[in-house]
């Protein structure tokens, strides 16, 4: 009566062990056929005789600097260890984040706009097969390649194995995660496997970013203040930390079109104790709207470099010209993540071509709410009142229309094209 079935299928003797599956049709007088397939596994039990364990002998905090022994242990059940027994290593590298405690206020490593989605970034690396499958996709983002290492080797008598991890110090400035998982065989082929852990600095110390919002009108400066801390998040004095600001433009290289950093700037500060005393503030022109990247490095005493990398919005600008006609995306940048009533919020709406009309519409449930706006420069900064009904939030979305100029394969405007 509500369309749901049960069915017992009985696995037979000595059926093939592995996956199997069920394939499921639907078929009515009425309706289109529709099918599922159900997938299973099937297995047979084996009582383990030896169990695996992994550990790190080095005590953190690891850095590049610093090798890292991690041991595999294989003891059998009955007591004793597992000796002369095969073990198979699998070491996964991946670039990762880390934010010293209590500076959530600053920002380290590479940010990634919270009002972005990012797609990839809730995938697993519980397994290998994940993490090659992870690293072979397309379009994953920044900062998801996996390096993927092999290594093999005997217990001793103690059943123990240890393994010995160099870094690659040399060209490393952003923390990395890796994994080290053990596979231990005995005689009889049964194998067991555990895993361990570990995030490498890649350096002492680390160096913060801060902005108060993240997009300023064009010809106001970007004003950053910075922190420079160790691992534990206290603050390091006598540091120098440098900072690059530079406006993102499309360029054609190698026959493609390219990001390349341009009109670039420069500022260093001096590290201190005292966050709000204003000395680690750093103020960057623009002259000309876009994309501005920031970046901040710092140095610890064995050569170690820490980057940290900010993105800032500049109204005006332009996007990359296209040769073909295609539907370009607007982007709108907030000036603040929360809001409350009486607030009035005004997030950046930049378009890829100018001068654009547009319309923001305010969405949340079946209210409606549309507004014109004009974005002469390809930018506008939109005012938007925060009303109580719109607790705990509203969908805010902008659409803009116009021709736009086309380009030949090197960037030069076609003049007669459609």
């Amino acid at each position: 009566a509500l369309g749901g079935f049960n069915v017992a299928v009985d696995i037979p003797e000595g059926a093939n062990l592995g996956p199997a599956w069920i394939d499921l049709t639907a078929a009515g007088a009425n309706v289109p056929p529709s099918q599922a397939v159900h997938s299973f596994a099937i297995q047979e039990f084996r009582r383990p005789d030896f169990e695996v364990t992994t550990s790190l002998e080095t005590p953190a905090p690891f850095t590049v600097a610093d090798p890292v022994t991690v041991r595999a242990d294989a003891t059998y059940f009955s007591g004793g260890p597992l000796p002369a027994a095969q073990v198979e290593w699998l070491v996964t590298k991946r670039q990762t984040t880390y934010q010293p405690p209590n500076r959530d206020e600053f920002t380290f490593g590479v940010w990634t706009p919270w009002w972005i989605e990012a797609g990839a970034s809730g995938r697993s690396f519980d397994d290998e097969a994940a993490d090659i499958a992870f690293d072979e996709c397309f379009d994953c983002g920044p900062g998801f390649d996996v390096d993927i290492e092999r290594f093999s080797g005997v217990t001793d008598d103690s059943g123990t194995h240890r393994l010995r991890i160099d870094f690659d110090g040399d060209d490393v400035d952003l923390p990395t995660s890796v994994t080290a998982e053990a596979t231990v065989f005995d005689i009889n082929r049964q194998a067991f496997a555990d895993r361990s852990h570990l995030l490498v600095h890649a350096a002492d110390l680390y160096v913060g970013l801060r902005t108060d919002r993240a997009f300023v009108l064009q010809g106001t400066p970007i004003r950053v203040d910075g922190v420079v801390t160790d691992i534990d998040g206290a603050t390091v004095p006598d540091r120098e930390a440098v900072l690059t600001a530079g406006r993102l433009e499309w360029v054609r290289s190698a026959g493609e079109w390219v990001e390349q950093l341009v009109d670039e700037q420069t500022c260093s500060f001096t590290s201190t104790d005292d966050v709000g005393d204003g000395s680690m503030t750093c103020e960057f022109d623009t002259e000309v709207g876009g994309t501005y990247r920031i970046t901040a490095t710092v140095a610890d005493d064995r050569g170690g470099v820490n980057r940290t990398e900010l993105t800032q919005w500049v109204s005006g600008g332009s996007g990359r010209p296209v040769r073909d006609i295609q539907q370009d995306r607007a982007t709108i940048v907030p000036d603040q993540e929360t809001y409350e009533p009486g607030d009035t919020a005004e997030p950046l709406g930049q378009a890829p071509f100018a001068p654009p009309p547009g319309i923001v519409t305010i969405a949340r449930a079946e209210n409606v709410t549309t507004e014109a706006f004009a974005a002469d420069d390809g930018s506008a900064v939109v005012e938007i009142p925060i009303d109580e009904s719109w607790i705990p939030g509203v969908a805010l979305q902008v659409d803009l229309a116009r021709s736009t100029p086309r380009f030949d394969d090197d960037g030069e405007l076609v003049d007669d094209a459609p």
